[in-house]
């Protein structure tokens, strides 16, 4: 998808609402630099973490689960700022509960790569880099990716769609 954007053009925002719909314009933290694993291709390599030019103050951080990967049927807390099922990008940050694990690769029908796994509903348009975290502990089990349907963009939380997560 090209080369990557300067990790100073990231910033971070305190809470809830979107940075467009946050009454103070100041970010808690900008990006000081992007920390990947250096694959040419997108697929099964969409992850990397932006290293902060600063602490956020009374951050909340989600420990991420590496004890256990997710299992069928495990039910998990999808997160995300991307389009309603309106189509409109939604001032506040959305969490859907509930959400479960459909397959977990490797997996040949179908086919899901090993560390990738399918939920039971798409995530939104848009939440890609979002979290599914356990209800239980809280815990990060796995970041959306590739988040649609064979057909193109899902629906947002559109029960036919298999959107992927990656563990």
């Amino acid at each position: 998808l090209g080369k990557d954007r300067d990790a100073t053009g990231f910033a971070v925002y305190i809470g809830a609402r979107t940075p467009q719909a946050a009454t103070s314009g100041a970010p808690a933290a900008k990006g000081r630099a992007i920390v990947h694993d250096g694959a040419a291709t997108l697929c099964g390599h969409d992850l990397a973490f932006l290293v902060l030019d600063r602490d956020v103050p009374n951050a909340v951080i989600a420990p991420l689960r590496l004890s256990a990967p997710p299992t069928v049927g495990e039910e998990l807390v999808a997160v995300g700022y991307g389009q309603t099922s309106s189509g409109a990008a939604p001032a506040v940050r959305q969490e859907r509960s509930g959400v479960r694990v459909r397959f977990v690769g490797p997996n040949a029908d179908p086919a899901v790569a090993p560390r990738d796994f399918v939920v039971s509903e798409s995530d939104c348009e848009g939440d890609s880099g979002g979290p599914g975290l356990s209800p239980l502990t809280g815990a990060v089990v796995g970041v959306a990716t590739r988040v649609g349907t064979a057909k193109g963009t899902a629906t947002c939380l559109d029960s036919k769609a298999n959107p992927l997560f990656v563990f």
